[in-house]
């Protein structure tokens, strides 16, 4: 897809790449917006895809809106344009991960928060700083609480200060932080220790965790053996793990 202005996007199964590269900060108008909604829904049925990721070019991940975007007049559809690209995200199959090289703030720490993982080098703070400038980050209202408790949402959300990668990983908001010089090296790595694995199991255990969100315990673990029983053991790929791990071998996935 050659076509798009404000993103790079490479699809080499098993990992497509959604790249921002509006410079110098990567800010999000409505036509990025729609560029990486349509991105993501053209992965839809890939069944070799295994992983998303999630990254950007220049120093910065993204500072967020831009800022003429929002005028009255031009508000609504931003904001529609917003929501359509979250639930492009939302019901991506596979595993989503974004990489934070730099600073992410605003809508581009909503993003990446909206992602199942994040990898940050030790240099990239998070926050939402849209207090300062009289507005509140929608998604991040709804979705952080749910990430890091109320309390300390709050804070994020009423103070408008960023927080640094280490931070942020002891919240509970990034999975792994790793120095600036190794961050692709490693990130990369950690990427194919997901892909490594069956592309078809990747999906059903995304689904089953899903299918338990905003449920009691019991209720949840009753959806996520739902989705075990009647489609994972269902699979080549499970029945074949299981074989391969009788035999002391390594299994051979065929994604099915």
């Amino acid at each position: 897809m050659d076509h798009f202005k404000n993103i790079e996007f490479k699809v080499a199964a098993p990992k497509a790449e959604l790249i921002f590269n509006r410079p110098p900060r990567n800010t999000f108008n409505t036509e990025m917006m729609d560029e990486i909604t349509e991105a993501l829904l053209s992965l839809r049925g890939q069944e070799a895809l295994k992983i998303c990721v999630m990254s950007a070019e220049g120093e910065l991940f993204s500072t967020g809106i831009e800022a003429s975007e929002h005028s009255e007049a031009r508000v609504g559809k931003f904001i529609n344009a917003g929501h359509e690209m979250f639930r492009s995200l939302d019901i991506l199959e596979v595993p989503t991960i974004a990489l934070l090289h730099g600073e992410a703030t605003g809508l581009g720490c909503q993003l990446a928060l909206a992602c199942n993982l994040i990898l940050a080098s030790e240099k990239a703070k998070l926050g939402q700083p849209e207090i300062k400038m009289g507005l509140f980050p929608p998604a991040a209202a709804a979705g952080l609480p749910k990430n890091i408790g109320l309390k300390i949402a709050y804070e994020l959300m009423l103070t408008g200060e960023l927080i640094s990668a280490e931070e942020a990983k002891s919240l509970g908001l990034v999975n792994r932080v790793f120095p600036p010089k190794r961050f692709k090296e490693e990130a990369e790595k950690f990427i194919e220790k997901i892909t490594a694995n069956s592309a078809e199991v990747l999906r059903l255990t995304k689904r089953a965790m899903n299918s338990g969100l905003g449920f009691s315990f019991l209720d949840g673990m009753k959806r996520a053996e739902r989705v075990y029983l009647n489609e994972l053991m269902f699979t080549h790929d499970a029945n074949e793990g299981i074989q391969a791990y009788l035999e002391g071998r390594p299994p051979i996935w065929k994604d099915k």
